[in-house]
């Protein structure tokens, strides 16, 4: 494996946010990739609040299934044990895994919470050259892409710090 971190300093309104990150692919023939994005910030709240904060309530079910259905091909599970298309696989207060599957690829995210952390990794494993090829291209969007939403976790749990996460709506179907 390849690997390489690179850490930012991300402004914040007044405050500064640390995000290290951390990057590898498989030299292998087709390529896995793993990756983790750590926001230097502790937090009271679960592992699942942040995964539904970021991935339901921080980007609408429309964006969400052109990325994770229409670019990666992603087919997304439905049903009590999910979090924005992606099958909860494990969950505890400080850790929840999700899963989610296509022709193309299969992913695997982590949401780590923590009293000094929070941090969301990412492994995705290719199924074919065709799905290698899309990742490749998608990736580096990708690792903007979390350092976005756990920022933006981060603020609304800071507006909102005793408040529970909102209500399901239609499209999500129970909370887990």
């Amino acid at each position: 494996m390849t690997a390489e971190t690179t850490p930012t300093t991300t402004p914040e309104s007044t405050e500064i946010a640390e995000i290290t990150e951390t990057f590898a692919w498989d030299t292998g023939t087709l390529g896995a990739y793993r990756d983790t994005v750590t926001l230097a910030a502790g937090t009271t709240r679960t592992a699942t609040w942040w995964a539904r904060t970021m991935f339901e309530e921080l980007i609408g079910p429309v964006p969400r299934e052109i990325v994770f259905l229409g670019t990666l091909a992603l087919v997304p599970h439905r049903g009590p044990t999910s979090i924005a298309g992606w099958r909860v696989a494990d969950a505890t207060d400080t850790r929840v895994a999700l899963t989610r599957g296509g022709p193309l690829m299969s992913g695997r995210l982590v949401v780590a919470a923590g009293r000094d952390a929070v941090s969301l990794g990412l492994t995705m494993t290719p199924r074919n050259r065709a799905g290698a090829a899309v990742w490749r291209r998608i990736a580096p969007k990708h690792r903007v892409a979390a350092r976005t939403l756990l920022l933006g976790a981060s603020r609304r749990e800071r507006r909102q710090p005793d408040e529970a996460p909102a209500a399901p709506r239609a499209d999500r179907g129970p909370r887990v």
